[in-house]
C-alpha cells in the first residue's frame, strides 16, 4: 500500500479569552493572543494515549473549538481511515465539582 499524502492540509483554530489553539494535520499549537507561542506538539503525541493505529499515519483531521460556557476546549480527530478499526478520537472532558 502506498503511503498518500494528506493534501490539502487541515489547518483550523478556535480562540478562546486568552488564547488561541491552531491544528495542522501534523501539529497542535497553543500561543497567547499576541502571538507568543506557549507550546507546541505533534498530533501524534497528542493522541498517543489512545493509540496504537492501525493506520501508520495514525491520528489526522484534527479539529478544535472553545466552549464559553464551560470553559474548556474541544479536541477530535480521525484514526485508521477505512480501517476495520477506523476510529473518532475524542478526549473525556473534565468533571467540575
Amino acid at each position: 500500500m502506498m503511503a498518500v499524502p494528506r493534501i490539502p492540509h487541515s489547518p483550523g483554530g478556535a480562540a478562546g479569552p486568552n488564547h488561541i489553539v491552531s491544528t495542522l494535520d501534523n501539529s497542535i499549537r497553543i500561543q497567547k493572543k499576541d502571538g507568543t507561542v506557549l507550546s507546541t506538539i505533534t498530533l501524534q503525541a497528542f493522541w498517543s494515549a489512545v493509540g496504537p493505529y492501525v493506520d501508520p499515519r495514525g491520528a489526522f483531521d484534527p479539529k478544535v473549538l472553545y466552549d464559553p460556557f464551560g470553559g474548556r476546549w474541544i479536541m477530535t480527530a480521525v484514526a485508521d481511515f477505512e480501517q476495520r478499526s477506523d476510529r473518532e478520537l475524542e478526549p473525556l472532558p473534565n468533571r467540575r465539582r
